[in-house]
């Protein structure tokens, strides 16, 4: 039987693969479900919502914690408010600028 960390996670939309991920996260191990959660998220807000969604398509929770590369970009700041965590990145830099 395959492992919930090896099934790839795709959606046509980012919606739809945030759809997908809810039904197998859960199922992954906590400590590996964290370290993907706080991947996608860094590359969401560091590159930009499709720049980040289009490096995560398609492949299994697995693929992305061991390909992760760090973004270089540094938070401009995070912090905790109201038992809510979050990190603020500066604005994701275009196509242009890279």
């Amino acid at each position: 039987m395959i492992e919930p960390k090896d099934i790839p996670i795709c959606g046509e939309s980012f919606a739809e693969y945030l759809k997908a991920c809810n039904e197998v996260l859960p199922n992954v191990e906590m400590e590996l479900r964290k370290r993907f959660i706080a991947i996608r998220s860094e590359y969401m807000g560091s590159l930009g919502l499709d720049r980040g969604f289009a490096r995560i398509q398609g492949r299994t929770i697995a693929e992305v914690v061991l390909e992760y590369v760090e973004t270089g970009v540094t938070p401009l700041r995070e912090g905790q408010r109201e038992g809510l965590k979050y990190v603020l990145y500066d604005v994701p830099p275009n196509d242009q600028d890279l």
